[in-house]
């Protein structure tokens, strides 16, 4: 059960409450104010004094909360750090008071203790964590930060138990592992584990990234001061531990903060049930079906509501996240391609978005394969797509792994076509099935001639090298005439769907009249109708 103090302290949270009982207040203690008291009923008398106390008491309660930090508006709203500058001298010495009463030591502390092992001619190994979102985390919120590092410290020493703690910089800690330390490595990783969890302080929620290295010693170094140094210059992560937790924090803006409290609410989206997967219809208007689905990725969080990809998928790549959603979303879509499949669907080809940071996950060969294996479905049931600028980025390993990747059976596709700068010779060397044209070539083709020598030339570079052409982007009955009259019957846009829900999508393919009424005279009627009222 809350203190009594606590339901005075949620009614000063919230400004109308306070306005009332202060005027409460006043209008109760007026009679004394004014001299009139002698002349009402004692027990009206007895009544505004205790009126009056209460008051008082919410004021008092109301102003501390205000000194605190408390949100202004009752459970609606976080403030924004700046709101509340006026508390860093009041928390400064309750600050002060926490890290005497069972502070870290300090870098100066750690390399004495070294130094005690090198005189002895002693070994061991000293262990680097990194808080390694310390920097948007500070940017986000200065104070909380301070709070959040201090409990921080507080757990590692707990997770190490016996084992020398210091600190050796504003987002890195030490643990000395004495002696021959063979089980180092497995232990500093469980300690990463350990601290990966959500910490809470200050009303700040963060998920730390945590970096963990080893280094042992005298090999790296001969000296204390020059091994310790080596150590954390030398802090590369051995592993990334990361749980599941969101901050408490703020509205959406631009700006770090923003970012920080995207890339927190993202480490637990999953989990959370936040994330989901779109299908795009691929269209093949020769034969009036649908032969594919595109997979895209959706993010919905209930704060921020509906997050661009553009925005979250740079952010995913940056911390790492995408090798681990990548493979839920690879799992997930081979998962609704089996149902697919048992509803009588066998024609249906998953497209599937790779990133250049997982085509570096030394395991993505095997990952995939493993997977789509899983769900008992064959490689050719899948293709693989990658932009034509992040096929240019590191070139070598991206044609390795491609080439893998086709010699096991899997589709490779070269996505938005033209948009980049390419070397077409270059693009020949990796192992494409399908390349698909940049709706910067699609838009109003019918009405530009040379938007349409481009896509003919196209089409026919596809059909002289064996290669499938699809064109992307597709938003009018004209184009797809246009586009079709050029030799290109494979499609993708929003003039047959927009991406679908899984639901959706299901009931398309079971739909057998959307696409022939898509491609009728009637329709074709329609949409001039349509084209003539709108010029």
């Amino acid at each position: 059960m809350s203190p009594f103090w606590k339901h005075f302290e949620r009614a000063g949270r919230d400004r109308g409450t306070t306005a009332v009982l202060e005027l409460a207040a006043f209008a109760a203690l007026w009679p004394y104010i004014s001299g009139s008291w002698t002349r009402i009923e004692p027990a009206f008398a007895l009544l505004c004094f205790a009126l009056s106390l209460l008051g008082t008491l919410v004021l008092l309660v109301a102003l501390r909360a205000t000194l605190q930090g408390i949100p202004g508006t009752l459970g609606s709203r976080v403030h924004h750090p700046l709101d509340r500058s006026a508390t860093v001298i009041t928390h400064a010495d309750e600050m002060t008071t926490a890290t005497s009463a069972g502070s870290v030591p300090d870098m100066a502390a750690l390399l004495d203790h070294v130094g005690t092992h090198e005189a002895a001619e002693g070994s061991g190994a000293l262990g680097v964590v990194r808080f390694a979102n310390h920097a948007p985390m500070v940017a986000f919120d200065a104070l909380g930060a301070r709070w959040i590092m201090e409990t921080f410290g507080q757990r590692l020493k707990g997770a190490a138990g016996r084992r020398f703690v210091a600190k050796l910089g504003e987002d890195s800690f030490g643990i000395w592992f004495e002696g021959q330390a063979r089980d180092a490595a497995e232990e500093l990783k469980s300690i990463g584990y350990v601290l990966a969890q959500e910490l809470s302080a200050y009303e700040l929620t963060v998920l730390p990234d945590i970096h963990v290295n080893l280094s042992r010693y005298p090999a790296e170094g001969h000296t204390a001061k020059s091994f310790v140094a080596h150590a954390i210059g030398s802090c590369t992560p051995l592993k990334s531990f990361v749980a599941s937790a969101t901050p408490d924090a703020a509205s959406p803006e631009s700006g770090p903060g923003y970012r920080f409290a995207l890339e927190q609410a993202l480490r637990r989206a999953v989990r959370a049930g936040e994330l989901s997967l779109r299908y795009q219809p691929l269209i093949d208007a020769a034969a009036g079906k649908v032969v594919g689905a595109e997979v895209l990725l959706r993010w919905r969080h209930p704060g921020f509501g509906d997050v661009s990809p553009g925005l979250f998928i740079p952010i995913l790549e940056k911390t790492g996240l995408i090798h681990e959603i990548g493979l839920w979303t690879l799992n997930s879509a081979c998962r609704q391609l089996s149902l697919w499949r048992a509803a009588g669907h066998p024609d249906i080809k998953l497209a599937i978005n790779l990133s250049t940071v997982q085509l570096q996950e030394p395991d993505l060969k095997s990952s995939i394969t493993r997977i789509v294996a899983s769900h008992g479905l064959v490689p050719s049931d899948v293709e693989l797509e990658l932009t034509e600028t992040a096929a240019m980025e590191n070139r070598e390993a991206t044609v390795a792994m491609f080439h893998d990747l086709r010699a096991l059976g899997f589709g490779i596709a070269i996505d938005d076509f033209g948009n980049g700068h390419s070397n077409f010779t270059y693009l020949r060397s990796l192992p494409f099935s399908k390349l698909k044209i940049d709706r910067e070539f699609i838009a109003h083709v019918d009405t530009q001639p040379g938007s349409q020598a481009i896509c003919k030339s196209l089409v026919e570079l596809g059909a002289g090298l064996g290669i499938t052409i699809l064109a992307e982007g597709v938003e009018r009955f004209e184009e797809v005439i246009t586009l079709r009259r050029l030799g290109c019957h494979l499609f993708q846009g929003y003039y047959f769907e927009r991406p679908q829900t899984a639901a959706d999508f299901t009931a398309r393919l079971a739909d057998a009249s959307w696409l022939k009424d898509l491609s009728s005279d009637v329709h074709r009627a329609r949409s001039e109708v349509k084209k003539r009222m709108s010029s």
